[in-house]
C-alpha cells in the first residue's frame, strides 16, 4: 500500500510540474516572438538558441561530425546539438516539439527528484524536494528555449540518483544509525 501511495505522489507532481511547464511554453510560443529561433540562426548570430537550431538542423540534414563551422573542434558541448538533430530528424524543424520534449524530461527529473527524497529521507521531503522543483521558475523559463540547460539538468538528475543510490548509504527510519 505504502508504494501506491509513493507512486500516486510522485506521478502527481510529474502531472503538475508537466501541467506547469505545457502551459507555460503554449503560452510563450503564441504570444512571444522571441520562440522561433530562425530570425537568430544565422553565422553572425550571437544567440544559443539560433546556433543550435542550426547545429540540429545540419546534423539532421546529414552532417553528422558537424564541429564548429567545419574548424574541426567543438566550442560548446555536443550532446545538445545531437538531440536537437534526433528531434528534428524524426519530426522535422519542429522548435516547439524540442521544448516539450524539454518539459516533459524537466517534469520526469521532478519525479525522480521527489521519488528519491521519498525513499531516502522520508515522505515529507519528497513532498517538498518534489513541489519545489515543479514550481522552480528558471527551469520553467528555460525549457521553453533551445538551450542545453535543460538536458543537462535532467541527465545531471540522473546521474545523481543513480550515483546515490548506488553508493551511497542505507537511508530511512530502518538505518539512521548505519554510517558509512
Amino acid at each position: 500500500m505504502k508504494r501506491r501511495r509513493d507512486l500516486t505522489v510522485v506521478l502527481g507532481l510529474v502531472v503538475v510540474a508537466l501541467g506547469i511547464r505545457v502551459a507555460h511554453q503554449v503560452a510563450f510560443a503564441s504570444a512571444s516572438p522571441f520562440f522561433d529561433p530562425a530570425p537568430w540562426n544565422s553565422p553572425s548570430s550571437p544567440l544559443d538558441t539560433g546556433e543550435y537550431d542550426r547545429w540540429g538542423m545540419q546534423i539532421a540534414n546529414g552532417d553528422r561530425w558537424w564541429t564548429d563551422h567545419g574548424q574541426g573542434h567543438y566550442f560548446q558541448s555536443p550532446v545538445y546539438p545531437y538531440f536537437v538533430a534526433a528531434v528534428y530528424t524524426l519530426a522535422g524543424r519542429w522548435v516547439f516539439g524540442v521544448t516539450l520534449l524539454q518539459a516533459l524530461l524537466g517534469a520526469c527529473g521532478v519525479g525522480l527528484l521527489a521519488w528519491w527524497a521519498r525513499r531516502r529521507i522520508s515522505p515529507l521531503a519528497g513532498w517538498v524536494a518534489g513541489g519545489v522543483a515543479a514550481l522552480a521558475a528558471p527551469d520553467v523559463f528555460y525549457e521553453t528555449f533551445l538551450l542545453k540547460e535543460p538536458l543537462a539538468t535532467f541527465l545531471l538528475t540522473v546521474a545523481l540518483v543513480a550515483t546515490l543510490e548506488t553508493f551511497g548509504p542505507a537511508a530511512g527510519p530502518e538505518a539512521r544509525d548505519r554510517r558509512w
